[in-house]
Order: C-alpha cells, then structure tokens, then sequence
C-alpha cells in the first residue's frame, strides 16, 4: 500500500467484501488502509472482523504480516484515537511483559515508544 494509492486501494478492497474468497485478506487489508487514511475507529473495525473470523491469522499473500501485526495496528489506531488505555491494551497482546503506568508522563512516553517500535517492522513493510 502506497500512500498515494489508499483511496484507490480502498475502492477495490471494498469491492471485494462483495465477492466470493478470503475476506480475511480483505479485511486486513482495509484495516491497515483506513489507518494509512486515518479512519482510525474504521480501521479497528476492519481489524475486528479479522479477528473473529481468524483469530490466529497471517497473511498468505507474502508480506510478514500476523495477528500480531494486526494487534498493533489496533493499538496504534486507539493511541491516535487517544484512548490510551485501549492501546496498552493491545500493545500489551503483543508484548504480555510491557507494563507502564500510563497515568505518568513517563508512561505515556514508554507506550508512545513501544508502540513506535512495534510497528517499525510495519512502516518497513507498507514504504516498499
């Protein structure tokens, strides 16, 4: 996904909802579209549907991207939301022993930075 194709990659991934075939790879697929167009609550959402349909997904079509990938999305897209809690909720799936305080400005700080370092591996994947 290249930031200059959201929108179009977004009209053909909701054109596939209607087809036949793997709707968890469409959901994916517009969960990590709608954060790149900052439809944050949207793209938690998106990753909801992923979630109950295949709650221990990876995507088959050669990008390294997991459920844990996905976990990070939604912490992400709840931090810019700036429900904190939320966030630490999710990042914490990805990372059961990360546990600041978030009442605290170091805290905050910690989770910003987890959050950052958590989805370096995500930036790396979505600049190709």
């Amino acid at each position: 996904l290249v930031k200059g194709n959201l929108a179009n990659a977004n009209s053909v991934l909701n054109e596939g909802l209607s087809m036949s075939g793997n709707r968890e790879e469409i959901f994916s697929g517009l969960a990590f579209t709608r954060n790149g167009m900052k439809n944050f609550t949207v793209s938690n959402q998106f990753a909801d549907s992923l979630l109950s349909a295949k709650p221990n997904w990876s995507f088959s079509n050669g990008l390294p991207l997991t459920v844990l990938s996905v976990y990070t999305l939604k912490s992400i897209n709840y931090f810019l939301l700036g429900n904190f809690t939320d966030s630490l909720i999710w990042i914490q799936k990805v990372d059961g022993s990360f546990n600041p305080d978030i009442s605290t400005t170091e805290g905050m700080t910690a989770l910003a930075q987890k959050i950052e370092s958590e989805s370096f591996e995500l930036t790396g994947i979505f600049a190709q």
